[in-house]
């Protein structure tokens, strides 16, 4: 490096070697310099991918990507079909959440290697990121059609359909969400919070039977969650099954993941559950351990 320094001293006009400089500062970590040198390069030598594509690897590392949209872009403009220059400026337009622009040259790079996986990961990532629910799931699915043994897209695609659904649930669109959950519970069939998101799903469609079934199905997953059975306990206190709850919020305080204050508020609930069936005297006894 003290070599280039010194030839640079010597002759600054000498710019062709500032390339070289650049790459030997980037391989030793000395990034801003390597930054220097490429862009003195850059000025008097447009003519070179591999100097645009080496800065913005480096002003992305610096997650400076407004730079490296920029140099990248130049680049983009220099050799249109630089394939490592675009893909770089996608990332960048997808770290800095301009998920629109890096789906546009995802585009672009899918119309020549329709079955890069890469690429396809990276533009249902984005739709993922704008909550186009629908257009990731279909991309993470046709991923998997030809890799069912996927796991990093196997999880995007549980998560999407469980954001879908939450979103779904959000808008007052309960059929539909539980449509979603449905179709995450075939991937992750031991996932109780899944029964209990169907479960409210149904509970605002009002199908008390659908509510009870999809409660008891995650008991049998999760059958010492004290906080499930506080839950279900106070859905059946809703649906005036009043016994029902009342043994359930007995299992939840006998429960070993109840804490001492969760033993207190499932007394009082249970007090209130007394209390709304008209059996006062037990719901005195409950309110006794307020």
């Amino acid at each position: 490096m003290e070599n280039f320094s010194k030839a640079l001293e010597i002759q600054p006009e000498m710019t062709s070697i500032r390339f070289d400089y650049g790459n030997l500062l980037a391989d030793n970590g000395q990034t801003d310099e390597a930054l220097t040198q490429y862009e003195e390069y850059i000025k008097t030598n447009k003519d070179n991918d591999a100097a645009y594509l080496n800065a913005g690897i480096l002003y992305s590392q610096k997650t400076d990507y407004t730079n490296a949209q920029r140099i990248l872009e130049q680049g983009r403009t220099l050799s249109p079909k630089n394939i490592e220059i675009q893909k770089e400026l996608a990332k960048a337009y997808h770290l800095d959440k301009k998920y629109d622009k890096a789906i546009e040259i995802y585009d672009v790079l899918l119309a020549s290697m329709p079955d890069d996986r890469d690429l396809l990961l990276n533009k249902a990532v984005a739709y993922h990121a704008q909550k186009k629910y629908s257009e990731a799931i279909e991309i993470y699915k046709s991923i998997l059609t030809k890799d069912s043994s996927d796991k990093k897209v196997f999880d995007y695609l549980l998560k999407a359909y469980i954001a879908q659904g939450d979103t779904l649930y959000g808008e007052g669109n309960y059929r539909k969400a539980v449509s979603s959950y449905e179709s995450a519970l075939k991937m992750d069939g031991e996932n109780s919070l899944l029964y209990i998101n169907i479960a409210n799903a149904y509970d605002k469609l009002g199908s008390k039977s659908k509510v009870t079934e999809y409660y008891e199905k995650a008991l049998e997953i999760s059958p010492d969650n004290a906080e499930l059975l506080s839950s279900y306990a106070k859905m059946l206190t809703k649906y005036d099954k009043n016994d029902d709850a009342r043994i359930v919020y007995e299992k939840a305080m006998a429960s070993p993941s109840a804490t001492s204050e969760d033993r207190y508020n499932y007394y009082v609930d249970m007090a209130d559950s007394y209390y709304k069936a008209k059996d006062y005297e037990n719901a005195q006894i409950g309110r006794a351990h307020d």
